[in-house]
């Protein structure tokens, strides 16, 4: 009667730790996909495509390619427009606020932008490349 106790013991303990593992990984799945979910539906424009009006007309404004300005974008922030870089790069084009946006607000005659509203879009974009075409 003994060996059949320890034996049953044996065989729950085995259960248990199967089952542990199997909703351990079951929770970690279901928290993955809930986080990518959220991080698709909670900002929109962060996919590529909401960037095209804004890349082409800035495109013809600063004589540039629009494929060399999502290539900028992809390489500096894979299109993630709340990017800080660790020399305090921001937004999309990883604009400098030291350097490309006051150069920017001189020669465009205009006050320098705040660091937040770097982070729209269509000013980061319009900046960057502005600065991109002066270098080219």
């Amino acid at each position: 009667m003994l060996q059949s106790y320890k034996k049953y013991k044996r065989i729950s303990s085995v259960k248990a730790t199967v089952i542990l593992l199997t909703v351990s990984a079951l929770a970690v799945l279901v928290t993955w996909g809930v986080w990518s979910l959220w991080d698709f539906v909670a900002d929109p424009i962060e996919h590529e495509e909401s960037f095209d009006e804004i890349i082409e007309k800035a495109a013809r404004r600063n004589n540039l390619p629009p494929e060399l300005i999502r290539a900028v974008i992809w390489r500096e922030s894979k299109f993630n427009r709340h990017t800080i870089g660790k020399d305090g790069e921001v937004g999309l084009m990883q604009i400098r606020p030291e350097t490309a946006v006051i150069d920017w607000a001189r020669a465009k005659k205009r006050s320098i932008p705040s660091k937040g509203a770097l982070m729209d879009p269509a000013l980061n974009i319009e900046i960057g490349s502005w600065y991109l075409g002066q270098a080219m």
